[in-house]
């Protein structure tokens, strides 16, 4: 009686495995069709990115850092920022592809300032040895 309890346990305990990783498997579905959905979703996204370059002051032209990418963006009004803000940029439809919007300035930093500065390949010409390796990351534009 003892060895049919102990099997039984042990039939028991292999039936909750098993729920267990089927539940498993139908959160990770249903995660995945939840981010498909969310990119093929055509709604606004803002994220948090970082300037990177002032291209124009004057008509708010920014270069800014997006995950490895860098894009051009617009600031909204008369709004003016500073190399290596953080900024909330506004894509339009989620979609990469449209123009971007600057809506305004974070309240910190993200993170760690990258050293990411973005200059022309005569910019960087004119820079001296020691601002050349200086330990920032120079992003060569020329081409764009």
């Amino acid at each position: 009686m003892a060895q049919d309890s102990t099997l039984q346990l042990v039939e028991l305990q292999d039936k909750l495995a098993q729920q267990q990783k089927i539940q498993e498997n139908l959160v990770s579905a249903i995660e995945i069709l939840f981010q498909a959905f969310i990119k093929k979703t055509p709604l606004d996204v803002t994220t948090e990115v970082e300037i990177v370059k002032i291209v124009d002051a004057s008509t708010g032209t920014y270069r800014v850092r997006y995950d490895e990418a860098c894009l051009t963006a617009y600031s909204i009004g008369n709004a003016i920022y500073n190399l290596h803000d953080y900024v909330y940029m506004l894509i339009p439809g989620n979609n990469i592809e449209n123009r971007k919007f600057i809506i305004g300035k974070t309240s910190g930093e993200s993170g760690v300032i990258t050293n990411d500065i973005e200059l022309t390949q005569a910019e960087y010409d004119a820079l001296s040895y020691d601002e050349q390796h200086n330990g920032k990351n120079y992003f060569i534009t020329d081409g764009e």
